[in-house]
C-alpha cells in the first residue's frame, strides 16, 4: 500500500436547461443540491445571486446523496433537467457524452489548483465548477489497537494494515476494519480508496480508455477480499456513513473516511 489516500471533488454543473433559460428569459432556475440540506453559506450565495439578477428566482432543492445523482440524471434524460446540479464530478463524463450538460468555460486565469481543475476536465474541456475537494484518510482507534497488544502506528503497507486488523480480531472483541458495501455507491467509493492507493485508475484521463482491467485492480480485489475476513460482520449491510458510528462505539479499529468522518 502506498498510503491510503484518495482525493475527490464535487462540481457545480450547468445543465442543458441553462441554455433554455438564456434563450427564453425564464425567471426560475431549478437548482438540485446533493446532500439533503441547504447550508447557510450556500443559501447566502443563492440569495445574493437573486438580488443581483432582478426577476430571477431560484428553486433550490436539497436531495440526499443516496438519490440525488439518480434524480438529476433521470430528469436530464427525460428532457426536464435542472438548470444547475451540485453533484459528484464522477458523473460529468456520462452527462457530457449524452449532451446533457454544457461546458463550464472556466477562464484560464481562474484561481484553481491544476489537480482540482483536472477533476472536471475531459479531453481538454471543463464541464463543471469545482466546489469541494477532500482527501481520504485511515482513521485508527488507538485504544483498541493498543488493547490488542500492538503499537498504534499508521500502517505503511497493505500487509501492515492487515496484520494490525488481524491482531485486533485475535485479541479484542472489535473488528479490525470497517467496510461498507450496502449499495453500489458505497461499494465503489470504498473500493476506489484502495485501488487508487495501489496506483490503479478506472479511466485514463488522457485517452478516455477504460483501465479497470489491470493488474492493480486484480491485486486490489484480492486484498479487499482479504480485508473482509477481518471486517465487521456483514459489510454489505452497512453504508459508508454508518462506519463512523461503529468506529465511535469501539466496534471497529479503523476505517477510511474523509474529513467529515
Amino acid at each position: 500500500m502506498k498510503l491510503t489516500k484518495l482525493s475527490l471533488s464535487v462540481a457545480l454543473m450547468s445543465s442543458a436547461a441553462s441554455m433554455a433559460y438564456a434563450g427564453s428569459h425564464s425567471t426560475e432556475l431549478h437548482f438540485i443540491m446533493c446532500g439533503g440540506e441547504v447550508r447557510a453559506a450556500d443559501q447566502a450565495v443563492v440569495d445574493q445571486f437573486v438580488a443581483d439578477n432582478e426577476g430571477v428566482t431560484v428553486n433550490l432543492e436539497a436531495v440526499p446523496w443516496g438519490t440525488c445523482q439518480d434524480k438529476s440524471l433521470t430528469l436530464a434524460a427525460a428532457g426536464d433537467p435542472p438548470s444547475i446540479a451540485y453533484m459528484g464530478s464522477r458523473t460529468l463524463r456520462q452527462l457530457a457524452n449524452n449532451d446533457l450538460i454544457v461546458p463550464a468555460n472556466i477562464a484560464a486565469d481562474a484561481p484553481y489548483q491544476p489537480g482540482v481543475l483536472n477533476t472536471v476536465t475531459i479531453e481538454g474541456v471543463t464541464w463543471g465548477y469545482p466546489h469541494a475537494f477532500s482527501t481520504k484518510a485511515l482513521y485508527i482507534n488507538c485504544d483498541i489497537v493498543e488493547a490488542s497488544g500492538q503499537e498504534c502506528a499508521a500502517p505503511a503497507t497493505w500487509d501492515d494494515m492487515y496484520a494490525m486488523a488481524q491482531g485486533v480480531v485475535d485479541n479484542t472483541d472489535s473488528a479490525g476494519v470497517g467496510l461498507a458495501g450496502k449499495d453500489f455507491d458505497n461499494t465503489m467509493h470504498q473500493f476506489l480508496n484502495y485501488l487508487y492507493s495501489n496506483g490503479g485508475v478506472v479511466i485514463d484521463p488522457a485517452t478516455g480508455e477504460n483501465m479497470l482491467d489491470s493488474q492493480q485492480t486484480r491485486e486490489t480485489l484480492e486484498f479487499y477480499g482479504k480485508l473482509a475476513t477481518v471486517a465487521q460482520e456483514g459489510p454489505t449491510a452497512w453504508e459508508r456513513d454508518q462506519l463512523k458510528d461503529l468506529f465511535n462505539d469501539g466496534q471497529i479499529a479503523m476505517y477510511v473516511q474523509g474529513p467529515w468522518g
